[in-house]
């Protein structure tokens, strides 16, 4: 999701339920070729969907999962001191 391309995810996982919140993806279930199949078709038949679920799930991670907003919450974890971040 951090590159901001569109994902096609096959499962039903909390993977599968973090594409659909994201709104980042496509999302099959397991084992289905078909769907995988039609999934792919689908975003190379509309690249303006396949940008906008990219960016999407490009926005997701850096207001969820930003490398500066995992190490604060890892230190927090570990009950070490965090600095007030920087980055928002």
């Amino acid at each position: 999701m951090a590159s901001g391309r569109a994902v096609i995810y096959s499962a039903d996982d909390e993977g599968s339920r973090l594409v659909l919140e994201a709104g980042a993806g496509l999302v099959c279930p397991a084992g289905d070729a078909t769907a995988l199949a039609e999934a792919v078709r689908t975003l190379i038949d509309d690249p303006a969907l396949a940008e906008g679920l990219g960016a999407a799930g490009r926005r997701w991670v850096e207001e969820h999962a930003g490398w500066g907003l995992l190490v604060r919450r890892w230190l927090r974890q570990i009950g070490e001191p965090v600095a007030p971040a920087i980055d928002g």
